[in-house]
């Protein structure tokens, strides 16, 4: 199944009902591709893996305290290392794509 780009923005469902899309029938079908096209016209968290769609949960002020904490201590190491930290969601791609049978 292939998005097209004229198609209405797609929406997801949330309790707010304000917005609403139900993955589940296209859950293990998702392209990469359907997948950033989705990311680019969402500002929700999604993960994408083996062709299913996650929309992740806002992060709680719990998280963000932690995340803090790590960004100061991987901040101080990568400072001395010459790398780089980024502290915002970015899409990356951890493996390969995984042949389906």
């Amino acid at each position: 199944m292939a998005i097209d780009r004229a198609a209405p923005l797609l929406r997801m469902v949330w309790p707010d009902e304000a917005t609403e899309l139900d993955l589940e029938p296209l859950q293990g079908r998702w392209t990469e591709e359907q997948y950033q096209l989705l990311t680019d016209q969402t500002n929700r968290l999604i993960e994408f893996s083996d062709g299913v769609i996650e929309v992740l949960p806002m992060p709680t002020d719990t998280h963000q305290r932690m995340l803090g904490y790590l960004y100061r201590h991987l901040f101080a190491l990568m400072e001395v290392l010459g790398g780089i930290v980024r502290f915002a969601p970015l899409r990356v791609q951890v493996r390969g794509q995984v042949p389906r049978a």
